[in-house]
């Protein structure tokens, strides 16, 4: 059954804005929710050629080897996103600002 992640990023960042588990497993799911930001808000910002994030499930112990899909929910704010294979989803709020927030970056066009 997949998980729905309802996520403040900034829980997962420290004082300076960077991820602030050092390692293990909380640091790669902060490197997860991050990318998706990053990816997420690449789109928003018109920026071209970022590759999709890979889905982390591993579903009967393999890894799932869908793309994570997202977008903004316009009353929330919230990047929702979820995987079209597994089914693994959720929201990520307090992403504005961060370093991942590329909505402000500049174009490649």
């Amino acid at each position: 059954m997949p998980d729905t992640w309802v996520t403040d990023l900034q829980h997962f960042l420290n004082e300076s804005g960077s991820i602030a588990p050092p390692s293990g497993p909380a640091r790669k799911l902060a490197e997860h929710f991050t990318a998706i930001v990053a990816e997420m808000s690449a789109d928003l910002g018109e920026i071209d050629g970022f590759k999709k994030v890979p889905c982390r499930r591993r579903p009967e112990r393999r890894r799932c080897e869908g793309l994570i899909e997202s977008w903004i929910n316009p009353e929330t704010g919230e990047i929702c996103w979820q995987c079209p294979k597994c089914g693994d989803n959720g929201y990520i709020q307090n992403w504005e600002g961060t370093m991942w927030d590329l909505t402000d970056a500049p174009s490649s066009h």
